[in-house]
């Protein structure tokens, strides 16, 4: 009998902190709580048509493009991307669409976009795009780790 109410005790004792555990953050081994990766890869569509709304002297094309859906609409997702060019050094440009399919809006969202470019800037929109929005700093996050 003893022995019964000691397994059934250690296994309440494991159990519990099982659920505890469950219960606790995952910390890596620098010490920081990992986040799942939101960054997708753009296709060459969706950069081609972005790239041919660009205002860069010379020319100027995209780099290690990375989109990030929006949580804060139902159908946004804001790309990322360095901007190659005469005089760009380092400048990330975020715009965003509705689609990562053909036939989606393109708007301009960050300063950089709306200088080198002809897309309609986000925040002057009614759906009033910004990077404040989820997802627009994301996206450039995903664009730096990739450099």
């Amino acid at each position: 009998m003893i022995k019964k109410i000691l397994f059934i005790t250690a296994f309440v004792l494991i159990l519990a902190n099982w659920i505890v555990n469950l219960r606790q953050p995952i910390v890596n081994s620098t010490g920081n709580t990992p986040s799942v990766s939101r960054c997708e890869n753009v296709s060459m569509d969706i950069v081609s048509n972005i790239e041919s709304g660009l205002k860069i002297q010379g020319g100027g094309h995209l780099k290690s493009a990375k989109a990030v859906k929006s949580k804060d609409f139902e159908s946004v997702y804001f790309i990322s991307a360095e901007l190659e060019g005469e005089g760009m050094n380092n400048s990330i440009a975020t715009f965003a669409t509705n689609r990562l399919g053909e036939g989606g809006s393109i708007f301009s969202v960050n300063y950089v976009a709306k200088e080198f470019s002809d897309w309609g800037f986000g925040p002057d929109t009614t759906a009033d795009i910004t990077m404040s929005d989820d997802g627009a700093e994301e996206s450039v996050n995903c664009v730096k780790n990739n450099l």
